[in-house]
């Protein structure tokens, strides 16, 4: 009988020390506040004929509730919103915002070149990035090439690394999610 109590409480013990460890998390993403209403989209306008991919047409949309879409290539040009390819984790979803907090994008001004490449005017490189980044129940907008702004570069990178990774539901060369069925949302 002692023995039988014993067992039961040794598992009782490991149950109860189990249920309260918790998860390994980064410690410098444990400072930051995550908004509710965090999200954010990036466009790239680029050439579908250069090998480099990160110079590619491409589309993001990060929603709040953690969902990437992305859609790559042709499409992206187009006003098509992109399908779900991610439910990112949360730890992921903290790293897009670190990586947008310490790079002050949430203040990244329009850049020179952004602005020649709008006026159709040749600029340092082809590709335009445009980003709308939302959180706290602000709005912030800016474009930039790839040479005026680094850290949106590593947002860039980071997103597609994202969409294409394991664990992404599709390829985000699919179609566009306005000709999905309601039924391949969930």
């Amino acid at each position: 009988m002692s023995k039988v109590l014993l067992t039961y409480c040794l598992f009782g013990l490991l149950a109860l020390v189990s249920g309260c460890v918790e998860p390994h998390r980064d410690p410098a993403l444990a400072k930051i506040e995550m908004p509710a209403d965090f999200g954010l989209e990036l466009t790239v306008h680029g050439k579908l004929d250069t090998a480099d991919p990160m110079l590619q047409p491409a589309r993001y949309v990060l929603e709040p509730n953690r969902r990437l879409r992305a859609l790559v290539g042709e499409l992206a040009e187009t006003r098509s919103f992109p399908r779900i390819v991610r439910m990112l984790t949360p730890a992921d979803y903290e790293a897009i915002y670190h990586l947008i907090d310490e790079a002050h994008l949430f203040v990244e001004p329009t850049s020179p070149g952004a602005e020649l490449l709008k006026a159709g005017k040749p600029a340092d490189s082809p590709t335009l990035y445009q980003v709308r980044i939302h959180a706290k129940g602000k709005a912030h907008h800016y474009a930039t090439t790839p040479v005026e702004s680094p850290p949106t570069i590593q947002l860039h990178a980071r997103l597609a690394e994202l969409a294409v990774g394991p664990g992404s539901i599709r390829p985000p060369t699919s179609r566009p999610a306005e000709t999905q069925t309601s039924n391949e949302e969930k």
